[in-house]
């Protein structure tokens, strides 16, 4: 297995850094999406604004912190026992949500 600086030169790794923040920002701005969707979460939960508010702000927060920690799984595991994993785990959660 090659080493970082084996398989890309500095020429080509700036570039690459710079796509993937650009990436990033244009992706990050869907986190904030949700907060369009408040009045109606306010309507259909009937629950109060800053209740709905401070969820979707944790729900934010949690997203954000957890992602590193996946990132790593799929590096450490590789992506199909990760993904076989999350649906082992949702699954029975989804169907028994989907009951009631």
């Amino acid at each position: 297995m090659k080493s970082v600086n084996e398989t890309d030169s500095g020429a080509v790794r700036w570039p690459k850094l710079i796509a993937c923040m650009i990436a990033m920002m244009a992706i990050a701005n869907l986190q904030y999406a949700w907060t369009l969707f408040t009045t109606d979460l306010t309507k259909s939960l009937h629950a109060r604004l800053d209740q709905v508010q401070w969820t979707l702000t944790f729900f934010i927060i949690a997203q954000t912190a957890l992602f590193p920690i996946s990132a790593y799984l799929v590096d450490r595991f590789g992506p199909r026992l990760i993904v076989a994993a999350f649906v082992l785990v949702w699954s029975p959660v989804r169907t028994d949500s989907a009951r009631r």
